[in-house]
């Protein structure tokens, strides 16, 4: 069953895996184990599906293996240079264990990188030891396009994680939608710096949406204020930045702000790029999309035009 049915099956995965997990109860025979390693070492594993099901088992701490987990890092490294198995799960099976030198899978990571933004680069690196964090705190610091690498060494090191963004924040260097959870554990001081740069170029909707994932009070008491503008763009990155900060757990007070915008501002680049954000919003969350669906007549209506319940509907749609 488990060469007919199970290889390559990502449903199979999950249930090897919880098989693997169970034996490790000291009542175990390993048969499962046992198993799967036959069937790695007869080659009948040619993708290396059964053998990083394995590899995730051991480093876990089954100890009913039929053989040392360094012939399964051998047999994973082996996968790795005839392109079956990607960096990033090489790092993720291997790079916390004693089998394999983190210096190595952090060059063989870094090597295989076709795209330097790529958020799974970051990930793996998070995976590889204190050099890995090494490197991410490095990059977060100094690299234009490393969109997610502080997300990752939140997850395993939040302080530094924390340190290496208040050092992007310094120099000014761009922070995406990724990150916004680094963001929400800066410090007070952090955030009012965010503030005063935000008062200093409230057009600027990157720096809007920056003050937003901060996720405090201070900076969305400001967003808000930033919604009665008179410059349009002012009232477009207040907008944008409230829905960064909020995101799927909005209010209804915050709702009606934007949706109230999203009706009646007069620019309708405005109009239009609030209803999409709300939209989104919908999508996920019930009452928002209850919400919308009850004022779609006024969210879609060009704006110099009356709604046809209105007295004044004659006047839009060349009525007597």
């Amino acid at each position: 069953m488990l060469d007919e049915r199970c290889w390559l099956s990502p449903e199979w995965s999950a249930v090897l895996d919880f098989a693997l997990g169970l034996e490790l109860e000291a009542t175990a025979d390993g048969r499962i184990a046992a198993a799967l390693w036959d069937l790695v070492a007869a080659g009948a594993d040619g993708l290396g599906w059964f053998t990083t099901v394995l590899a995730g088992a051991g480093i876990r701490g089954v100890s009913t293996l039929p053989t040392s987990m360094s012939e399964v890092a051998d047999a994973l490294w082996k996968l790795h240079a005839a392109g079956f198995v990607s960096a990033t799960s090489l790092a993720e099976l291997l790079a916390t264990t004693d089998l394999v030198d983190p210096s190595d899978v952090v060059s063989v990571v870094l090597a295989a990188r076709r795209d330097i933004s790529d958020q799974a680069v970051w990930e793996a690196l998070a995976w590889c030891g204190e050099q890995g964090r090494i490197m991410l705190a490095s990059s977060i610091s100094a690299v234009s396009e490393a969109h997610g690498a502080a997300a990752a060494l939140y997850q395993v090191d939040p302080p530094a994680a924390v340190a290496a963004l208040r050092r992007r924040l310094r120099k000014s260097l761009p922070v995406s939608p990724a990150d916004a959870i680094v963001l929400a554990a800066l410090d007070e001081p952090d955030v009012e710096s965010i503030l005063q740069r935000y008062n200093q170029q409230p057009g600027f909707k990157p720096l809007a949406c920056l003050l937003g994932w901060t996720r405090r009070e201070v900076g969305r008491k400001a967003l808000r204020a930033g919604l009665q503008a008179a410059d349009a763009r002012i009232r477009l990155g207040a907008a944008s930045g409230l829905a960064a900060s909020y995101g799927n757990d909005i209010d209804r007070d915050n709702f009606d702000a934007l949706a109230a915008l999203a009706r009646s501002d007069p620019d309708e680049n405005i109009r239009l790029r609030i209803r999409s954000k709300l939209n989104v919003v919908g999508m996920s969350v019930p009452w928002v999309e209850a919400a919308l669906a009850h004022i779609v007549g006024d969210l879609y209506r060009p704006a110099d035009t009356h709604a046809l319940d209105t007295r004044d509907s004659s006047k839009s749609w060349g009525g007597v």
